[in-house]
């Protein structure tokens, strides 16, 4: 009895996945929409998401690290037109690749326990143009996913566009192994692969002492969905693979 219980769920498990992978390989080939204008893929925002995140542009709190500063720029996916005044979260792991304001050990069995803190964690409001800009730092690596820079954009009250940019392997391989503070950790285990879309790696670039990522965010209304906040047990996703999204979140 087991036996058959545990088949049935490995086929409903394989499903699941081939389903997903349909869908990441399609929303690969067909990433343009009819005006030409791409869209920016959906992907699972990744821990830890916190609700009343603190409105500013520089969230570095001081902290040591390589500079990166951060321009997104939000546009409609059919229209291309911007999105103005809409407020943009994001956060990111620190350089010794833990993430401020949660208990990191829940993630990783040697994760800092850092509630109460609020660095690399910020919100600004696009402008008219649909801009948004951070001062971050080139964000740490952990254990369980590439280098990722986490946003949501928060098109209406209850629904959001969330994702994540992971940093080229290549180029964090280069900055953990060169740059302070990281080198002391050296080279990150975790290298980009499925199911992770092409459209989410990116490449900063170096300006000076500096790092800059510049990047469009091109929203597509049907991707917009409900953010759950890290321990918020009330939030209900409205996305029909949610539970696709919650074994990604344990993997990424």
């Amino acid at each position: 009895m087991k036996r058959r219980i545990i088949l049935k769920n490995m086929v409903c498990l394989s499903v699941l996945l081939c389903l997903f992978w349909v869908s990441t390989s399609f929303a690969e080939k067909t990433s343009k929409a009819s005006n030409d204008c791409h869209f920016t893929p959906v992907f699972v925002e990744g821990p830890f998401y916190l609700k009343n995140a603190i409105s500013r542009q520089d969230i570095t709190e001081g902290m040591a690290g390589y500079d990166l500063f951060i321009r997104f720029t939000l546009v409609d996916s059919e229209t291309c037109a911007p999105y103005a005044n809409v407020p943009v979260d994001i956060w990111m792991a620190g350089p010794a690749g833990a993430y401020s304001g949660v208990d990191n050990s829940i993630l990783f069995s040697d994760g800092a326990n850092n509630e109460g803190s609020t660095f690399l964690r910020g919100r600004q409001i696009s402008d008219e143009n649909g801009v948004v800009s951070f001062k971050a730092l080139f964000p740490g690596w952990y254990s369980t996913s590439p280098s990722n820079i986490h946003f949501s954009v928060h098109v209406t009250d209850n629904l959001s566009f969330t994702s994540q940019f992971f940093i080229e392997d290549e180029f964090a391989l280069q900055v953990y192994t060169t740059a302070f503070p990281y080198n002391k950790r050296g080279e990150h285990p975790k290298k980009i692969s499925w199911p992770i879309p092409k459209g989410l790696v990116v490449v900063p670039q170096k300006v000076g002492n500096t790092l800059l990522l510049s990047k469009v965010i091109s929203i597509r209304k049907k991707d917009l969905d409900e953010i759950c906040a890290y321990k918020d047990v009330s939030c209900q996703s409205s996305r029909p693979i949610q539970l696709l999204r919650d074994l990604r979140k344990i993997i990424f």
